[in-house]
């Protein structure tokens, strides 16, 4: 009896690769005809196929008629299963071709299954993918032509390390556009990307100021083009990340200590002179003071100072309107009628505390110089704050 009739008690023999193979194709073409073309036997073969798979497994795997074929409920069961099983032994044929890795093996099997697309479609879509990757990563990327070296495509993070725009970039090789000290410290790089496939040197960038990187490259080739894809790494940037990443780890250990100091129930002094001295410390700054004015007081009180706390406080003073508008960091003119302008600059960065108690209070810090303030110090500033605010705020013991 056909396996297309009543269920058969399943076989002994295991199911082949060929016929698991072509039960996942015409599942995917949704027909048998669509299947045999794909795998490039006959319909016949395809039905036999099928027919052997339904007969040892015991159940109807599809539902045929004349406007093709869909899934049963069985067959919707063995469906990833048979893909994986399939998969699984392509990848064994894979492994065995020299030089074949699996670093693509999912974009690997989303091209090698029946699209519904045209390959033109599948092409353009890989295309917008490749687009996305070339330009979400931070290291600069360069596609050049061998022998004369000419940038075929680059990415936007090369061209902010290089301060060009892309299209000053393309068509040009990095002796045109003089990005090497010399043709000898370009020849001596590249002697040292050939024996050991990295190289550490320095480019110019478009406004002649030196450029520390590290530089990788491998030969590819691309519609039998000859090619080299370079990645470049910005030594100085990794190098600002690596500084980050040390100072937010310190700061983090330094807003602990003062958290242990808070729930050990150190004295308000002693917890808020530990915070300046964090804040001193790690900013850079000459002085620093916790202001507070009382609801209705015009004249601040300095509560803990680390520098001048007469200063200090009359700069708080004057800029109190300023405390009362802002919740976020505020860089200020830090010279007061005292100073003489001419011969000591200064700036001064403040925050208010947040709390609910009505009083205003403000956490600020005075440097001489050229003391500025970057996003992370802001951040360590605004963290500081609050740690104050849970000392302030606490009950009194």
């Amino acid at each position: 009896m056909s396996a297309r009739g009543t269920t058969r008690r399943p076989s002994e023999r295991l199911p082949e690769i060929a016929e698991l193979l072509t039960f996942v194709v015409a599942s995917d073409e949704q027909s048998l005809a669509r299947a045999a073309a794909t795998l490039h036997v006959s319909g016949a073969a395809v039905a036999k196929r099928l027919d052997n798979l339904e007969a040892i497994l015991g159940r109807k795997l599809l539902q045929r008629g004349n406007r093709g074929v869909r899934l049963t409920e069985p067959g919707r069961e063995l469906y990833l299963q048979a893909e994986r099983l399939v998969a699984d032994a392509k990848a064994l044929l894979d492994r065995t071709q020299p030089g074949t890795g699996t670093t693509l093996a999912g974009i690997q099997a989303l091209l090698k299954r029946p699209a519904a697309r045209s390959p033109e479609a599948l092409a353009a879509e890989l295309e917008r993918l490749l687009e996305r990757l070339f330009d979400a990563v931070s290291l600069g990327i360069i596609v050049q032509r061998l022998p004369d070296g000419v940038f075929l495509e680059v990415n936007a993070a090369l061209c902010v390390m290089l301060e060009y725009p892309r299209e000053e970039l393309l068509g040009r090789s990095s002796l045109d556009l003089g990005l090497w000290e010399s043709v000898g410290a370009r020849d001596e790089a590249y002697a040292r990307l050939a024996e050991a496939g990295r190289a550490a040197c320095t480019l110019r960038t478009r406004s002649g100021a030196p450029l520390p990187v590290d530089i990788v490259f491998e030969r590819i080739t691309v519609a039998n083009h000859d090619l080299v894809l370079t990645v470049v790494a910005d030594v100085t940037r990794e190098d600002e990340l690596e500084q980050r990443l040390r100072a937010s780890d310190r700061r983090s250990a330094l807003l602990l200590q003062l958290a242990e100091m808070v729930l050990d129930r150190r004295s308000r002094d002693a917890v808020l002179t530990a915070a300046l001295r964090a804040v001193k410390a790690e900013l850079r700054v000459s002085e620093a003071a916790i202001v507070v004015f009382g609801k209705g007081s015009d004249r601040g009180q300095v509560l803990s100072a680390l520098g001048s706390a007469e200063r200090l406080g009359e700069l708080a003073r004057r800029h109190r309107h300023v405390w009362e508008a802002a919740e976020f960091p505020v860089e200020l003119d830090a010279a007061t009628d005292r100073d003489d302008k001419r011969h000591r600059p200064r700036r001064a960065t403040g925050v208010k505390i947040p709390g609910p108690r009505a009083e205003l209070r403000v956490l600020l810090t005075g440097a001489a110089g050229g003391v500025t303030l970057g996003t992370d110090d802001l951040t360590f500033l605004r963290s500081v704050a609050r740690m104050v605010m849970r000392v302030l705020d606490a009950p009194a013991a």
